[in-house]
């Protein structure tokens, strides 16, 4: 996207399906692109045996995004000291994990446009900026209002899943 002559990332993610079909008596093939970003990484990142010790938000966050595997984040300090959680259990995705973080800050967690994983302490936001950046309306030289579409497939993911027919054994 391009803003004030400044170009701006939309999105950056990972491609998760990418179904080919052909609507229109085989003459044309359509590719319909379903991507996630990063939290899909924590969603499916199972913190089962893990254990961390007492420490700010922003250390425990760091420690969350490197046992899942991400090779970038950024992270502001957080205020608040996090207790230690003892051994997780099997089935204690990060995501929630880091959520639960987040929320006992009263900071953010998210990824941002260009894909890079971000916690946001309490104090982030009101030291970060003293003025406004920017202003969202339909005047001349404000942002202006997009449509926007919300998907909640990765919500549900699940890394296992057990399944018992009728008479029949868990599988």
């Amino acid at each position: 996207a391009r803003w004030n002559n400044i170009a701006y990332n939309l999105f950056t993610g990972y491609i998760e399906d990418l179904p080919l079909s052909y609507p229109d008596m085989n003459r044309n093939a359509v590719v319909t692109l379903t991507a996630v970003d990063a939290f899909a990484i924590l969603n499916l990142t199972d913190l089962g045996g893990q254990s961390f010790g007492t420490a700010l938000s922003s250390a425990r966050a760091t420690a969350v995004f490197g046992v899942a595997g991400l090779n970038t984040w950024n992270v502001s300090t957080g205020t608040d000291t996090i207790v230690a959680s003892g051994t997780i259990a099997y089935g204690s995705m990060a995501l929630p994990h880091l959520q639960d973080v987040a929320n006992s800050e009263f900071g953010l967690a998210f990824v941002d446009a260009g894909g890079t994983p971000r916690f946001q302490g309490r104090g982030y936001r009101p030291t970060s900026s003293t003025s406004s950046l920017g202003t969202v309306g339909t005047g001349a030289g404000q942002i202006g209002y997009k449509e926007l579409t919300t998907s909640y497939g990765i919500g549900n993911l699940w890394n296992e899943i057990r399944v018992t027919a009728n008479g029949g054994t868990a599988e």
